[in-house]
């Protein structure tokens, strides 16, 4: 059996549904300019996925540090970790909302994890070799940060 709506309940629900609606449309047509025919080139995609590879990573780090500490042999460097992580989605979010901008915070954000794990690939740790692998895998992310950095058409 439908429940009856009174008018001004149902005028007030549609609305509410038009609103949430347009704002939906609205973040869509933010993210994806047009649904015409694409107009995103290799770069656009790239940067789109180094922005969706930053907010993965970054929920990894924020959701178990401590996985990436004991990994890498920096046990008790886990809310520097957390806060990495954080960091890490705010520029993934801004790299898919203002590419140029979350381009600008990768790739500050790439120099500071390379100069987080530098100590971590001293002789002291036992896990030196996890360190530089992670290193490795930072320092070709951020040569790709470069690379989309390079090949973007500067905007006056």
């Amino acid at each position: 059996m439908k429940a009856l709506i009174w008018p001004a309940e149902k005028s007030r629900f549609d609305a509410m549904r038009d609103a949430a609606m347009q704002s939906v449309t609205d973040l869509v047509r933010r993210v994806r300019p047009s649904s015409g025919p694409p107009t995103l080139t290799g770069t656009d995609h790239l940067a789109r996925g180094l922005g969706y590879l930053s907010f993965g990573i970054g929920l990894a780090e924020l959701l178990s540090p401590w996985r990436f500490t004991h990994m890498l042999g920096l046990r008790g460097q886990e809310k520097l970790v957390r806060a990495y992580g954080a960091r890490e989605i705010a520029a993934g979010v801004l790299s898919l909302v203002n590419r140029r901008a979350g381009l600008f915070a990768r790739l500050l954000g790439g120099g500071l994890d390379l100069a987080a794990l530098a100590p971590a690939i001293g002789r002291r740790n036992r896990k030196r070799d996890n360190a530089a692998i992670a290193a490795a895998v930072v320092g070709t992310i951020l040569l790709l940060d470069v690379l989309v950095a390079a090949t973007s058409p500067r905007r006056r």
